[in-house]
């Protein structure tokens, strides 16, 4: 009895241990997530583009919907034409982290800025290159009053409809449903062998050759959330599979009536070992 008690209390506190070192593991990424988000809020008040620029990536992406009509941005042209704010505005408006989630490698955020008369609502995506995290794509919307804007409203139902295409896309390996899932524009984003990728949308859908895999019966997959403000929304999915579990981050923007996925990244660790990608 008392062999089995020791036992027992060894592993419990080996657990512990092991859960505690997680948390904090967890916690201190979200702290280096947090410097870029920080800095590009600060900036971004501020009117400087030259700081505001060390949070962004050289290959990066704004997109927004303006006048019902798509627009993406390349992070250098963005970053052009700023002005210093006066100092009275800058005072007057406020900034805040909404949230942050980290998966490996990626990250995903969301941002408030209210300045006098415009609340401007951000979802960042990010990743971790060279031992940096750097913002890598963004999606924006902006009301006069969030407060009386019907549009702030949640369509979660519609925006489930692009995230099940493509959840259906690796299902039966066809490519259409991809294309009914994403924007005809648009980067997937990720770090392999330690080096930032992008890869353009229909290169990906050149992946799915019309099969499913030979495992599929062992394959799973979910919507794991969805957080939506206006006209944009970020999905979290999750592929579990034999012997890797992809994350993937969604970045959607509502376009016309229809909401497509403009941005995706992804972290994907490998089960088994210690090798992640």
């Amino acid at each position: 009895m008392k062999k089995t008690a020791i036992i027992s209390t060894l592993f419990l506190l080996v657990f512990t241990i092991f859960i505690n070192e997680n948390v904090l593991a967890k916690t201190s990424e979200i702290e280096a997530v947090k410097a870029p988000l920080e800095n590009y809020l600060k900036n971004h008040i501020k009117g400087d583009s030259e700081q505001l620029g060390k949070s962004m990536h050289t290959v990066g992406h704004l997109m927004y919907i303006r006048d019902g009509k798509y627009t993406s941005v390349d992070f250098p042209r963005y970053l052009t034409g700023w002005k210093l704010r006066d100092e009275k505005i800058a005072a007057q408006t406020k900034s805040y982290i909404d949230r942050i989630e980290v998966a490996g490698n990626v990250a995903v955020a969301k941002l408030g800025l209210h300045y006098p008369g415009r609340h401007f609502t951000d979802y960042m995506t990010l990743l971790k290159i060279d031992g940096e995290w750097k913002i890598v794509n963004k999606i924006a919307y902006s009301v006069r009053d969030p407060k009386n804007n019907a549009a702030m409203r949640a369509d979660i139902d519609a925006v489930k409809v692009p995230l099940e295409n493509y959840i259906m896309g690796h299902k039966t390996g066809k490519a259409e449903y991809m294309r009914k899932a994403f924007h005809t524009e648009g980067k997937l984003m990720s770090m392999r062998g330690g080096k930032y990728t992008t890869t353009d949308f229909e290169k990906f859908f050149g992946y799915f050759k019309g099969k499913p895999a030979k495992d599929e019966a062992m394959r799973k997959r979910w919507i794991e959330s969805i957080d939506v403000t206006g006209n944009i929304a970020v999905g979290k999915i999750i592929l579990d599979y034999p012997t890797v579990k992809f994350t993937d981050y969604m970045a959607l923007l509502k376009i016309g009536d229809e909401w497509k996925i403009v941005n995706k990244a992804f972290y994907a660790e490998r089960k088994g070992d210690d090798s992640k990608k």
